[in-house]
């Protein structure tokens, strides 16, 4: 799904997103705030990707986690 808001920090600034998919259930959080997310979201494992919509971009501290 679209943002509801738009919380991005602009160049060169690191933005922070967090990223938690359970179940089925996905949330997206940008800079301290939710910002997107779905239910009965299939399938509910597998490959993560990410992306840059066109434009150059750097990733730092990526952490992956497999909840319980």
């Amino acid at each position: 799904s679209f943002p509801r808001e738009r919380h991005s920090r602009g160049s060169p600034e690191w933005n922070h997103y967090y990223v938690r998919a359970i179940q089925g259930e996905v949330r997206l959080w940008v800079n301290g705030f939710e910002v997107s997310g779905g239910n009965e979201c299939s399938p509910a494992e597998g490959h993560l990707c990410l992306e840059s919509e066109g434009a150059p971009v750097e990733f730092e501290n990526i952490r992956i986690r497999r909840l319980p």
